[in-house]
């Protein structure tokens, strides 16, 4: 063998294939499969931190991730996210708090604004079921 790899080395989740060539030119491979670790961070994407009143209505991306930044799927999450404020609520429910469960490891959700101008916080919990 000319180059050794440690597996350890590995922190992207995905399929992997390892060839082998012997001294006389045979050559096998095989693959194998690196999952997620369990999730242990929350990275919310904002598309704006502004928000007009009047319902208007804005999309955001949560993605839930391992401790090598790999998407936290396979597991299921429940993810529950709370307003502060009162000048947002989600537009799924019209409500300041939304659960989620979540396997694929994101979730894509929409905030609608009240007619109420104020700062608002938005807060995660996450949950393995």
């Amino acid at each position: 063998m000319d180059q050794v790899y440690p597996l350890f080395a590995a922190k992207e989740s995905g399929r992997y294939e390892i060839h082998v060539t012997d001294a006389n030119g045979f050559t096998t491979y095989r693959n194998f499969d690196l999952l997620p670790d369990v999730a242990s961070k929350i990275n919310p994407i904002m598309s704006t931190s502004l928000v007009e009143t009047g319902e208007n209505i804005s999309t955001h991306l949560v993605t839930i991730l391992d401790q090598y930044d790999n998407p936290a799927n396979g597991e299921i999450y429940t993810l529950e996210m709370s307003l502060i404020g009162g000048g947002l609520v989600f537009d799924t429910n019209g409500e300041t708090t939304v659960s989620y469960n979540i396997v694929d490891g994101y979730k894509a959700f929409r905030l609608r604004s009240t007619d109420v101008a104020s700062n608002n916080t938005l807060r995660f919990t996450l949950k393995n079921i």
